[in-house]
This record gives structure tokens, sequence and C-alpha cells, in this order.
């Protein structure tokens, strides 16, 4: 399944108090798709900060789902965050 076509089908079942953070190639592709309110579209040079970033908003935020939109080398960038962010299991 390519980028664009599961960025379709997580829009559609996207639900009103969902957070969706984005950054990169998927911040371009998800913003063509029509933005809503609690959209984090982060800069599209802001590389391997994605995880982390969201798992701050995930803290903050305990009564939201927030959702990461990442790139296979944003993820390469920072690998580390995935074990913080199983530690902390938001």
């Amino acid at each position: 399944m390519s980028l664009v076509e599961s960025l379709r089908v997580l829009h559609e079942v996207r639900q009103e108090q969902h957070v969706v953070l984005s950054t990169m190639g998927p911040a371009r592709e998800w913003m063509k798709l029509g933005t809503h309110p609690l959209d984090f579209i982060y800069a599209p040079s802001a590389m391997g900060e994605a995880p982390a970033l969201g798992l701050g908003m995930a803290l903050a935020q305990p009564q939201r789902h927030v959702i990461v939109l990442n790139g296979d080398g944003c993820m390469l960038m920072n690998l580390g965050c995935l074990v913080t962010i199983t530690a902390v299991a938001p």
C-alpha cells in the first residue's frame, strides 16, 4: 500500500478527537487531503522529531489519541525514541 493510499484510509476513519502529527513527506500528502483543527503539521523539515513530539502530546493530553505520521527515513533518525514510547506506554 502506498503512502498516499494509506493516508487516504486513515483520513477517512480519523475521528473528531484524534490529534494527527505529521512531518516531511506524510505532512505534504496529509495537507492535500484536507486538514482539521487538531492536525499538527510540524515543519516539513523536522526530520526524526515526530515520535518524541507525539509522545509529549499523548502524555499532555491523555484523553486524546495521538496519531503520528512518520516516514522511514525519519524513523531511522530517531529509533531510540521507540524504547521510551514503549516504556511509557501512553
